[in-house]
């Protein structure tokens, strides 16, 4: 059998095992902040979605009612994050749920999960999300992939995957605030339809792809600091834009930025995840341990939970 097979086999494995853990004390850490009622919060809510995307048209009457008083966790991030989730999900004993996926499911009420999705044409095909319900947590937990990163133009992850579907606004001279709302902030209209209503808390990410598809100018060693202090501006326009527009949806909402965790780095020339980037993925850690908490963001700190947490 191929090497290279096994050893993702293994670092797939020891991701979704660490994964749990994560978003258990996530899962904790929103309980225990936020208390108070946990009813659903529609009703004029889906008004600030609509001035930015006057197509969308939510429609919270028809949740299942076992739904209005659960824990409902977004998790904007990499394949980290997608990972853990599809495990959490797992150990649920409800697999996650993907915009493709054509079977009926308990959030919408016998509809099927891809018709919810299906009215959104084109642009849908640039999001990438996951969905399922915990009942025994009484948590609904959804993904979102943070594809675009903290930067304004490509080359982003997978161009053509990313931006199918967007290629008429994804253009270059954007702001990061144009790219999570073009890009990231439409896909949430649906999402909270199944989940139930908007958000209690979201988890927000950004290290991987920033590092592993670089701009023209690249991560080389002669401009590592000033890459890092324009990662570090993109990284607060997405946390402030992120809040800003999350907040109007849910005043109450509660945010968390997730730390990275590290990877064992290969040669140089192999593939993107070397010991120089490692040591930049470090210092992106510690600008965001101080950054985060400025900005209103709690960090999730991975790393003091599991170290073998992986991205493959």
């Amino acid at each position: 059998m191929n090497i290279v097979f096994v050893v993702l086999q293994v670092l797939l494995l020891a991701s979704v095992a660490s994964g749990g853990l994560y978003y258990e004390t996530l899962a904790n850490l929103l309980t225990k902040e936020e208390g108070g009622d946990r009813g659903n919060r529609g009703g004029g809510e889906a008004a600030a979605a609509e001035s930015f995307t006057p197509h969308q048209n939510l429609d919270f009457s028809s949740i299942p009612p076992h739904l209005l008083n659960y824990t409902r966790i977004l998790i904007i991030g990499d394949s980290c994050d997608r990972y853990a989730v599809s495990d959490w999900c797992d150990r649920c004993g409800f697999p996650a749920l993907k915009e493709r996926d054509i079977i009926p499911n308990n959030f919408t009420q016998n509809q099927t999960y891809f018709s919810i999705f299906q009215p959104y044409g084109a642009r849908r095909r640039g999001w990438e999300v996951r969905t399922c319900e915990c009942a025994r947590e009484s948590v609904v937990l959804s993904f979102l992939f943070q594809k675009f990163g903290v930067k304004p133009q490509g080359p982003w992850h997978f161009p053509l995957q990313t931006s199918a579907g967007l290629e008429d606004v994804l253009r270059p001279g954007l702001r990061i605030n144009d790219v999570w709302r073009l890009g990231q902030y439409t896909a949430l209209a649906p999402l909270a339809r199944v989940m139930g209503g908007w958000p209690h808390g979201v988890s927000l990410s950004s290290y991987f792809w920033d590092l592993s598809h670089p701009d023209p100018e690249g991560i080389r060693r002669n401009h590592s600091d000033i890459w890092l202090k324009q990662w570090k501006t993109n990284a607060t326009e997405l946390m402030q834009i992120v809040k800003h527009d999350l907040k109007t949806l849910n005043n109450d909402i509660w945010l968390g930025w997730r730390s990275a965790n590290y990877f064992v780095p290969v040669p140089e020339g192999y593939h993107w995840n070397t010991n120089h980037a490692l040591l930049l993925l470090q210092k992106m850690n510690h600008i965001t341990d101080e950054l985060a908490p400025s900005l209103g963001y709690k960090v999730v700190n991975t790393l003091r939970m599991s170290s073998s947490l992986r991205d493959l």
